[in-house]
This record gives C-alpha cells, sequence and structure tokens, in this order.
C-alpha cells in the first residue's frame, strides 16, 4: 500500500506533493485531489505536518477537452493535408500533362 503524503512529510520532513489521489466527498461522491504535505518545526525537530487537499476536477476536465480538441484539430489538418500530397504528387507524374519548368519547381516545393 502507497504511504500517503502526510506519513512521507512526517517521516522525511520534506514537503510531499501527491496529484494523483482521489478522494471521498460527505455525500459519497469522488472526486479527484491534489495533496500537498509540508512538516511543522520546531527546534530542529518535526512536530507535525499541515496537509491540504486541493479538488483539481476542474483542471483534469479542462486537460482532456484540451487532449480531445488537439487530437480533433490534427485529424482535421491532416484529411486534407493528404488529398493535396495526393494530387500534388499526380501533377509531378505528369498525369495530368506537361508541366513547365517553374510549374515543376513550384509543386515539388508544395510536395515536400
Amino acid at each position: 500500500m502507497e504511504k500517503l503524503p502526510t506519513v512521507i512529510t512526517l517521516e522525511s520532513g520534506k514537503k510531499c506533493i501527491n496529484s494523483s489521489c482521489q478522494l471521498v466527498r460527505k455525500n459519497g461522491s469522488m472526486f479527484d485531489a491534489s495533496i500537498t504535505s509540508t512538516p511543522i518545526m520546531y527546534e530542529g525537530e518535526i512536530i507535525g505536518a499541515v496537509t491540504m487537499f486541493r479538488d483539481i476536477t476542474r483542471e483534469k476536465e479542462v486537460d482532456r477537452a484540451k487532449t480531445e480538441f488537439v487530437s480533433l484539430a490534427s485529424h482535421q489538418l491532416r484529411t486534407p493535408l493528404a488529398s493535396v500530397n495526393w494530387y500534388t504528387e499526380m501533377l509531378l507524374d505528369g498525369d495530368a500533362g506537361e508541366l513547365t519548368e517553374d510549374q515543376h519547381m513550384y509543386l515539388t516545393e508544395i510536395f515536400k
């Protein structure tokens, strides 16, 4: 079983941050939380710790939405670019007729 941040802080005397846990509210619902535990020192001795619990549900939702947006945007950009690439290759292969030297140079740049 994983040690709680407060226990780690009391044993090590160092601040402990754990942002990957779920806690239960009084009503029984679960929520994502970040836990930070900081030691309380008195005359060089650890006499306790202050532990803070912070609801990070909203941050997780924003991160998930950002990931979905990037994935969707990436897909939406890749699809038309594939068509442009395919048509450019066809033009370079001469499927639509001969190209001038300038046209070939421009299409080669587009293809790259």
